[in-house]
């Protein structure tokens, strides 16, 4: 496919003036991108939403000057229903995003994790491949928010969603799942690695620590991993072993990693 940057051609032009380009013959014009052998004219108009520019429409002729004042206000008509359609399609898909997240911290909230549980369990199946899902715990936030408010306790939240999403993969899927509960779904992740990830995760916290009016505040996280289908069967079975693993590493002492146990295969 053609691509043609927005500081080239006249599309370029008209993306960056934000005004119509219309060339009655191209092979006059220095500023044309070749798009075609046998184009003689075009037209480029500018898709613009409030003040920023997010597109081009851009129409190729045969012939010489084929665009006259007629053509220009068809088509400027139909670029403004364009640039609406687009205004709209953006602003849906920011009001369906912010719906699928949590407020505090910006991670997913349960309900997004629940459908990316349901859709990557599906994927690895089809594909033979790994699935891994971390759950995540705070360790002991009603003590932080006793001992220093609850401010001290948002900002600790907000300390754990920006470890786990530190040097993630696109893929990976980080939410807020409770009160001081997250969750870490692993595509195409084996447990080794999951648990490498787990560990590198539960040192980071318990070496981070958060300043909150002159208080320096330190914390813990425990974690528990499970593996599909290593571990579980099924996306419930997942939630299941990563829940319980998380339960077995709070029992062990806190600032823990715990594994979820081989499942029998036969």
């Amino acid at each position: 496919d053609l691509v043609i940057a927005v500081d080239q051609g006249l599309s370029g032009a008209a993306f960056r003036d934000r005004r119509i380009v219309n060339v009655t013959d191209v092979t006059k014009d220095d500023r044309y991108v070749l798009t075609a052998p046998d184009v003689r004219s075009e037209i480029a108009l500018p898709l613009v939403t409030g003040e920023a520019p997010v597109g081009v429409l851009l129409v190729s002729s045969t012939r010489t000057a084929a665009f006259g004042p007629d053509d220009e206000h068809v088509l400027t008509l139909f670029a403004d229903e364009l640039s609406a359609a687009i205004a709209n399609a953006r602003a849906y898909d920011a009001q369906r995003e912010a719906a699928l997240r949590d407020d505090r911290t910006g991670l997913y909230n349960h309900r997004y994790f629940r459908e990316a549980l349901e859709r990557e369990l599906a994927r690895a199946e089809r594909h033979g491949a790994a699935l891994s899902l971390l759950f995540i715990d705070l360790d002991d936030l009603k003590g932080i928010n006793d001992r220093y408010g609850h401010e001290a306790g948002d900002a600790v939240i907000q300390r754990v969603a920006k470890l786990m999403t530190r040097d993630r993969r696109r893929t990976d899927v980080a939410a807020r799942i409770g009160g001081e509960e997250f969750a870490l779904l692993l595509p195409e992740t084996p447990q080794a690695d999951a648990l490498a990830i787990a560990e590198r995760l539960r040192a980071d916290a318990a070496l981070d620590a958060i300043d909150v009016s002159g208080e320096r505040i330190a914390f813990t996280i425990s974690v528990g991993v499970a593996t599909f289908p290593d571990s579980a069967r099924d996306a419930s079975s997942l939630r299941r072993e990563a829940d319980m693993a998380l339960y077995a590493a709070k029992r062990a002492g806190r600032d823990r990693v715990a594994a979820a146990p081989r499942r029998s295969r036969g």
